[in-house]
């Protein structure tokens, strides 16, 4: 995971062509929440330049509570 601190990395990360990746989704509802999360996967480009990293991925948690929404991109 990429940390916030990780500031050259996480540019990176971001330019990374999401939109091209197709996603895989899931859905939980229970204890008056619903949790859908859904994840991008692809091999790291060489540009990513981490040693040993063999894959990258997006992970997007969307949880709603009450009708009130919270998103988190991970």
């Amino acid at each position: 995971m990429v940390k916030c601190s990780q500031k050259t990395l996480l540019t990176r990360r971001k330019a990374v062509p999401w939109k091209d990746v197709p996603p895989w989704t899931t859905t939980q509802c229970g204890h008056g929440h619903r949790a859908t999360r859904t994840i991008k996967v692809l091999q790291a480009p060489a540009w990513i330049e981490v040693d040993d990293t063999g894959q990258v991925a997006q992970l997007l948690r969307t949880v709603t509570v009450k009708g009130k929404k919270n998103v988190a991109v991970c």
